[in-house]
């Protein structure tokens, strides 16, 4: 196997960060992405990330020295001063290769880095050498909008680390994810929790690079640099020293400068990517069952093994709500005899992504729940129902409904907090909605004096969500027009029940749902309606600022990226497929997933 020794030429502000990334994965889920690509040629990409411009670049690389090709790779995104370039030139055996890159948004005047990457032979070893400098001007350009910076990969050159370009790349790609918390904490001004969440993230990138670097044999180490809020200029260090033949990860140092007053921050957006993100996860599932995949839709994992029929009893997987700190899954399981369909009853189980254990939150509800903003409770309702069936309908249904109640996810205690069946909760936890008649109209509860307000009377309400920040309701609703036809509506109103915005939609926009966008600037529509005698589902994204519409056609149900730039679509193609699709809310891109039933993207 060909070795690469890296060599770092460190430097006092270390933003030695060579192999970038913010992404959980491998370098051949890229591949994945990409395999119509030919292994030798030319690649030419129009591209607004560097996140995902490296992990091609990367990727592309890594195909053009495995097998002796000379081959360009180009990605540029210039500005003024700024800009993101990537380049690969002229990959041969023998010959050198240039990994020029300027940091986009992450651009610091007078800074400048060169890669080589040396191929001497087939069964020699090859050297990387990396060199930078840099010169503190008298601003900085830094991007304060992403909670990562950058991880890079650095290997001191007294310690000699051979390494693999596969083994080096995968590494890269999971080291960065595991600073996340280090990073956003130092961001926050908060120096001394990010020390301590470094420490604590060695032992996460024991675990994440051992299978990598077990066969290394030699000491290496994790260099990265933060820029805080309050300008200091933080440089950490994780070391994997092998002491023995076994490998130890160590916590090496971490040191911050404090930068001069003159330093001005000047913000740069972010760039747009038309590539699903490889970070962060996307639960969906069947009747059944309940997997994991990252957006790119890598990484697929089963979380759940529920047997459909079970003792006569069928076993159903209701729907799924992350947790606002995306560390838990809480789902619903509803279980009904196969027989007759009759006691229904619901459980709620809560799955912890960091430790993959599962426990039953409650039992016997009635299904339907959301999780408080702070993420310390559930609002749930209990309504199910009781019924017999010969073999025909569902008639003679008995609804039984004990109201809907609040339980602390820690402690377990519960208590009720009114007698409907919505458990829609304001942003502040102040307010919940209110269906008493199923639909017919919408009360808002002020829950400092349990005081009611019925809103919309006599109109028929499809949808109603509450606005991420704001005490504001957007409703979906069906209005009687001349013609006595329902008229497809979207309605914005306060918790006095004025209203703020009425919104016509098309005709064909008769039946929905509603789901504000993260910053509550957009809201995704999501209806069916029949034509030609086809069945078609849909999405759109209105734009409350301008009350434009943008059209996705496909899916009809839908949930937002934590950024804003992307959802998650769902729903019928066919009477026997049901489709989840990621959807860049720009370009309209679609990048389809696979089957299921519905989807929730982790916050």
């Amino acid at each position: 196997m060909r070795k690469f020794s890296l060599l770092l030429k460190a430097f006092s502000i270390s933003l030695v960060i060579v192999l970038l990334t913010n992404s959980i994965g491998y370098a051949n889920e890229a591949s994945n992405l990409y395999a119509a690509t030919p292994k030798c040629g030319e690649w030419k990409f129009d591209s607004y990330s560097p996140a995902n411009d490296q992990r091609i670049g990367i990727e592309l690389l890594r195909q053009a020295v495995e097998n002796d090709c000379s081959a360009q790779f180009t990605l540029s995104n210039q500005t003024f001063g700024g800009g993101y370039s990537l380049e690969l030139k002229t990959i041969t055996k023998n010959a050198n290769t240039e990994l020029l890159t300027n940091m986009g948004p992450y651009l610091v005047p007078g800074l400048n880095f060169e890669v080589q990457v040396v191929p001497i032979d087939r069964f020699q070893s090859a050297k990387v050498s990396v060199q930078g400098n840099i010169t503190l001007a008298s601003y900085l350009t830094v991007d304060l909008s992403f909670f990562l910076l950058r991880a890079g990969l650095a290997f001191a050159e007294n310690k000699g680390c051979l390494i693999s370009p596969e083994q080096g790349l995968l590494v890269a790609l999971r080291a960065g994810p595991i600073l996340g918390k280090t990073v956003r904490l130092a961001r926050e001004g908060d120096l001394m929790g990010a020390k301590d969440e470094l420490s604590k993230a060695t032992f996460v990138f024991y675990e994440k690079a051992y299978d990598v670097l077990k066969d290394v044999g030699v000491d290496c180490s994790l260099t990265f640099s933060i820029l805080s809020a309050n300008k200091y200029f933080i440089t950490a260090q994780i070391t994997v020293a092998f002491l023995t033949w076994w490998p130890v990860v160590m916590f090496d140092y971490f040191k911050y400068i404090k930068l001069p007053a003159s330093a001005n921050l000047v913000y740069v957006p972010p760039a747009v990517s038309d590539i699903p993100p490889l970070e962060g996860w996307i639960a969906f599932g069947d009747k059944y069952n309940i997997w994991l995949i990252h957006p790119d839709g890598s990484g697929v994992t089963q979380i759940t093994n529920i047997a459909p029929l079970q003792n006569s009893e069928w076993n159903v997987v209701n729907e799924a709500k992350w947790s606002p700190d995306g560390t838990k899954l809480a789902y619903s399981q509803l279980v009904y005899r196969a027989d007759d369909y009759s006691s229904s009853k619901y459980t709620i189980f809560l799955y912890d992504v960091q430790t993959s254990a599962t426990t039953t939150l409650l039992e016997d509800t009635g299904g339907d729940f959301n999780w408080s903003h702070t993420g310390e409770q559930i609002i749930y309702n209990t309504a199910n129902f009781t019924a017999s069936c010969n073999g025909c309908s569902m008639s003679g249904t008995e609804l039984k409904n004990n109201g809907v109640w609040v339980i602390n996810v820690e402690n377990r205690a519960a208590n009720m907090v009114y007698d409907g069946f919505s458990v829609q909760w304001s942003s502040d936890m102040t307010h919940v909605l209110r269906y008493p008649d199923m639909g017919y109209s919408v009360y808002v509860i002020d829950l400092s004096d349990n005081s009611y307000r019925e809103t919309i009377i006599d109109e028929r309400v499809y949808d109603c969500e509450w606005a991420p920040n704001e005490l504001i309701i957007a409703c979906w609703r069906g209005v009687s027009g001349e013609d006595n036809r329902a008229h497809g509506v979207v309605t914005l109103f306060d918790v006095n029940g004025n209203i703020i915005l009425n919104i016509p939609l098309s005709d064909k926009m008769d039946l929905g749902s509603v789901d504000w966008s993260p910053d509550g600037k957009n809201l995704a529509l999501g209806y069916f309606y029949s034509e030609n005698n086809n069945f078609i589902s849909e999405t759109v994204i209105l734009s409350l600022e301008t009350q434009e519409f943008k059209s996705f056609v496909g899916r009809a149900k839908s949930d937002w990226s934590p950024d804003g730039q992307w959802i998650v679509t769902w729903g019928r193609v066919s009477d026997l497929q049901t489709v989840i699709s990621v959807v860049n809310t720009i370009s309209g891109k679609s990048f389809p997933l696979g089957e299921g039933e519905w989807a929730a993207w982790q916050p």
